[in-house]
């Protein structure tokens, strides 16, 4: 006979969540802690926790463009890495329909207006933002800062997730960190 678990442990279990596989590009990956999705009911909540100013290979930011550049890691070297925080998978975070952008810790270094974009294909580290679109809107992080997202036609489904900033820095950060929660639903199975 099998050892019986009571409901609080399992529900103690499923709260901890699921460590998802990392799909961060080389040039923001040592800025990521990590990347768990937690399931309730039907909707799947993917949290990453983002630390800019991280002692292995600090993130930097761009100048130069008014659109804003894509942040990572910085390289003297052409072609720069891929910079993405994530590439939006239906089969592990569901249709997402929202996010949100939480700063805990100010940025300090780099520029400080951070905003989050998408695209559907692979952007380096200094890339423009224009060959995506805006999810959050540049604004000045502050620790508490809370920025919502919604779409509602499942335009995030198989893109990449970026953080890009806008400002004359260019510099790598020695603090900044964040929280990006994706809220996304599971289909309905056929009954």
């Amino acid at each position: 006979m099998g050892r019986r678990i009571s409901a609080s442990r399992v529900h103690a279990v499923a709260a901890q969540g699921k460590t998802l596989t990392s799909s961060a590009g080389p040039a923001m990956s040592s800025s990521i802690q990590n990347t768990v999705s937690v399931a309730e009911g039907s909707l799947f909540t993917t949290e990453l926790k983002i630390d800019l100013g991280n002692a292995a290979a600090p993130a930097f930011s761009f100048s130069g463009s008014a659109g804003g550049n894509i942040i990572g890691v910085s390289s003297s070297a052409e072609p720069h890495q891929n910079a993405q925080l994530l590439r939006v998978a239906e089969a592990t975070m569901g249709i997402i329909t929202g996010g949100d952008l939480i700063c805990t810790e100010a940025p300090v270094g780099g520029n400080a207006k951070i905003g989050l974009y998408m695209g559907p294909a692979v952007s380096a580290s200094h890339d423009l933002t224009t060959a995506g679109s805006e999810l959050i809107a540049y604004a000045t992080q502050v620790k508490g800062l809370d920025a919502p997202f919604t779409k509602d036609n499942n335009s995030v489904a198989n893109q990449y997730v970026y953080l890009a900033s806008s400002g004359s820095a260019t510099a790598a950060y020695t603090s900044g960190k964040f929280i990006l929660r994706l809220y996304g639903y599971l289909p309905n199975p056929d009954l």
